[in-house]
């Protein structure tokens, strides 16, 4: 059981790796790369990458959660629903869970935006464009959020 539990938690970590950082890869290079290029460019290339990104970091942003949850609950402390609101650490892997799952919504919206940019009328395109900005801004930050309480809670927290 102990090797099961080691695999759950780094599969955990893998699949939170590829999530954030593919996040962190949208805001940082893609988004700006976006605005800075030729309009008919940036948008074919934001409509490709809007039907990918729903293709692929769902399951993985659903996966991240799944191999969390499994993590905390079979091989961590978290034995009871009353165990999230009476601990620290509880409280901390709800408020990572809450966060998770609004990421995950969110993740998905960004995806829905970067679709339509392929069919939207050309005057609505800079907009999305800078929507998809706004909503991968927004994740960042959410990220940071749940790295944190990741760090709190492998000091018990």
């Amino acid at each position: 059981m102990f090797w099961v539990g080691i695999v759950v938690h780094w599969l955990h970590v893998f699949f939170a790796i590829f999530w954030f950082g593919g996040v962190l890869f949208l805001f940082a290079v893609m988004t700006p790369a976006l605005k800075a290029s030729a309009p008919p460019a940036a948008l074919e290339v934001g409509a490709q990458m809007g039907s990918r990104l729903t293709k692929v970091m769902a399951p993985v942003g659903g996966l991240t959660i799944l191999f969390g949850l499994i993590n905390a609950i079979v091989f961590g402390p978290v034995k009871s629903l009353d165990f999230l609101w009476t601990s620290a650490y509880g409280v901390t892997v709800l408020i990572a869970f809450i966060l998770a799952i609004g990421l995950a919504v969110l993740g998905a919206r960004t995806g829905q935006v970067g679709m339509r940019i392929g069919t939207a009328p050309d005057a609505e395109r800079p907009e999305l464009l800078a929507r998809i900005g706004r909503l991968t801004s927004m994740a960042v930050t959410g990220f940071v959020v749940v790295l944190v309480c990741m760090v709190l809670m492998h000091f018990g927290l």
